[in-house]
């Protein structure tokens, strides 16, 4: 909403403020994650750190039930953005009496609403979700081990020696790979 407000025959001023709600995308059987990785560093376990979203139902897939999963409070996962307050302030201003030259301008503060890519990053995500990289060089002509999405594989996290995050396989000592 916004108004002008004629100050002198030669400016006008017009100043508003809006305000818009932008909710975050939710899906029908709640097949979307984040990761906490703080919550993964406190407790040292990888898989202590997805949250799913309020409506999945661990019946619904073969070992979810027992896995002990964090839900968020809402379908959506993330709380909505409510403090989108957008200022305008616009002017047109006639600096000689001649009514040739105007100058106007103005300034206003945006935002943006959440696109698609989000609710996609977080629907393609683990542990629904995982990509296998292949390569036909070298030894790498094998298609990768494949693990059932629930259990969540074991995992910790923690620091290398030279303070770089880690992650390493529980069942498999000393090694770590990239995430």
């Amino acid at each position: 909403m916004a108004e002008d407000w004629k100050v002198s025959p030669r400016l006008t001023l017009n100043l508003g403020m809006r305000w818009e709600y932008f909710g975050f995308p939710s899906e029908v059987n709640g097949f979307l994650t984040v990761y906490d990785y703080w919550a993964a560093l406190a407790s040292g376990n990888a898989q202590d750190a997805f949250i799913f979203a309020s409506n999945f139902k661990p019946e619904s897939i073969p070992g979810a039930a027992q896995a002990n999963l964090k839900k968020a409070a809402k379908p959506s996962i993330i709380t909505a953005d409510r403090n989108n307050f957008m200022p305008r302030f616009g002017f047109a201003w006639t600096p000689f009496s001649g009514k040739r030259l105007v100058l106007r301008g103005g300034y206003g503060v945006f935002f943006e609403r959440t696109t698609g890519a989000f609710a996609h990053s977080m629907r393609q995500s683990a542990p629904f979700f995982r990509e296998a990289q292949i390569n036909d060089r070298s030894s790498y002509h094998t298609w990768p081990e494949d693990y059932p999405v629930f259990p969540i594989p074991q995992f910790i996290v923690g620091f290398s020696s030279s303070g770089l995050p880690s992650v390493r396989r529980a069942d498999v000592p000393g090694t770590t790979f990239e995430a």
